[in-house]
């Protein structure tokens, strides 16, 4: 048979040491027989009813105590802002625990956010119940990590992580308000982005021998991360339309090449110059459609950092000795900026831009290219001059 539903609410204050008509309880007399204080116990119990329907109760030392739990918690009940509190006092690594399984993620974020958790997240939060946490212990926490030498980038990773916990102890309602939410990073230092000229790109790709040159061109002029342009298959590539289908990308974890999505989750076409066309033609030829594009001399998948290590860094000292002046300082991702301000240069709006380069929004893409907009002002002006002058 059911339990029947109880209304939520109803608390109040009872006298555990005396009884509705005025006498001694047996609490009462039990405790006095045995030669114990009073002043030892919890005199005063609030009862209540909770959101489920159940019958609830908490002991207090001080009667002002139990009244002020008794108004709180039938003004929470009636505000729907009820907590229980065992609930919230789950601990951080028990709601870690429950909530990572559930989440559908990438396996390379699956990775980054165990290693921030190990690293950032246990260490400092670990085994405190979730309801104790303040917002400003939070914001405290992130301040002083800074100041210790923590980066940016790896706090802004912790608080993510945070912040994802805490939003699933609201909704499992172990808490009413999320206290990583609104906390603030240090400001970071502007990263400097380095652009190659097209003669400085030229030689690059001269520098690292034939068989790489079509690769360092490719990330050069299509803004293709070097995941995604080592996951390029044969049937990736649309001769007729010039195209490259960006359906795949690989991405290092824990030391193990992993295929998955690109980076946004979704894959693009992206042109490719047609100077690229015999390059490409030649990688492709005498293989098969799931065959990869670019591979190592001996055939295997191509590893950044040993591409780094064994060919980018050296052709790139080769590269400044042909030019007779360094290179820029740059990375293999520098390259991927490199084609961003090749397109801008070569009329690209924002949008197109942003799908070249797989950015989820315009804005991303303006807040890391926009400088490189500054010069159309003059010529949108200089462009509507010739227009009226026409006129």
């Amino acid at each position: 048979m059911s339990q029947q539903y109880r209304e939520p609410g109803g608390a109040h204050v009872t006298d555990r040491f005396q009884k509705r008509d005025g006498s001694d309880s047996a609490l009462k007399v039990r405790l006095e027989a045995e030669g114990k204080s009073l002043r030892d116990y919890k005199r005063w119990r609030v009862r209540w009813v909770d959101v489920n329907g159940r019958q609830k109760t908490r002991d207090f030392m001080r009667k002002a105590e139990a009244q002020r739990f008794t108004d709180e918690t039938n003004s929470a009940i009636l505000r729907s802002e009820y907590i229980d509190a065992r609930a919230g006092r789950t601990t951080i690594l028990d709601l870690y625990k429950e909530w990572e399984p559930t989440t559908v993620v990438a396996e390379k974020t699956r990775y980054n956010r165990k290693s921030t958790w190990k690293n950032h997240l246990l260490p400092q939060w670990g085994d405190r119940p979730v309801s104790t946490i303040k917002k400003t212990e939070v914001q405290a926490w992130i301040t002083e990590a800074h100041r210790n030498g923590t980066g940016v980038a790896t706090l802004e990773q912790a608080r993510a992580l945070l912040r994802l916990i805490f939003k699933h102890a609201v909704e499992s309602e172990r808490i009413l308000a999320n206290p990583a939410a609104g906390i603030k990073l240090p400001s970071a230092p502007e990263k400097e982005r380095y652009f190659l000229t097209v003669q400085q790109v030229q030689a690059l790709a001269e520098a690292v021998g034939e068989h790489y040159s079509t690769l360092i061109l490719t990330l050069a002029t299509t803004g293709l991360r070097f995941g995604e342009v080592s996951a390029l298959r044969v049937m990736d590539v649309d001769f007729d339309r010039s195209r490259l289908e960006v359906r795949k990308a690989f991405s290092d974890v824990g030391g193990k090449l992993v295929e998955g999505l690109p980076k946004s989750g979704k894959t693009r076409s992206v042109g490719f110059p047609s100077h690229l066309r015999e390059g490409i033609e030649r990688h492709t030829v005498h293989k098969g459609p799931m065959d990869r594009v670019f591979t190592t001399l001996e055939g295997y998948l191509l590893r950044k950092e040993n591409f780094r290590d064994r060919v980018f860094h050296p052709a790139k000292r080769e590269a400044s000795e042909t030019l007779g002046t360094p290179l820029p300082p740059i990375t293999i991702h520098d390259l991927r900026h490199t084609a961003a301000s090749l397109a801008i240069s070569s009329g690209a709006n924002v949008k197109v831009l942003q799908r070249m380069l797989g950015h989820a929004t315009a804005d991303m893409t303006l807040n890391r290219y926009g400088h490189l907009f500054e010069s159309d002002v003059d010529s949108v002006a200089t462009r509507m001059n010739q227009l009226f002058a026409g006129g």
